[in-house]
């Protein structure tokens, strides 16, 4: 019986003015995201699930929520995307870097909780 490892997560969520939110997504894919969320109208709530919350109010911020796999290289990622907003964003009050690890989860799967036998 062959075992599969499976491969572990972080959840990235950055929050980052509306205009730098491209640039901020191109940083994360360069990174290793292989998928980058945009939350626009968006606060962070570090440590709360949801942990991001639409609010109109902020209406010139994004959220934009990207994973990376927990392995040798997480530290110094994440150490180099501190790094990039410091550079870039170093005069923006509110700027936000949060992580987490994403919950083990079987995906291919998960989606049969959502459905119930039919009985004909």
């Amino acid at each position: 019986m062959a075992t599969s490892l499976a491969r572990q997560w972080w959840d990235i969520y950055v929050r980052v003015p509306e205009s730098m939110s491209d640039a901020t997504s191109e940083y994360l894919s360069g990174l290793g995201s292989s998928a980058v969320v945009f939350h626009e109208q968006a606060i962070l709530i570090p440590q709360h699930e949801p942990c991001i919350e639409t609010w109109p109010q902020s209406a010139e911020w994004t959220v934009l929520q990207g994973a990376l796999p927990l392995d040798d290289a997480l530290p110094k990622h994440m150490a180099a995307l501190q790094q990039w907003l410091h550079t870039y964003a170093w005069e923006t009050p509110g700027v936000q870097l949060y992580c987490r690890p994403l919950p083990d989860v079987d995906y291919l799967t998960q989606w049969q909780q959502f459905f119930q036998p039919l009985y004909l």
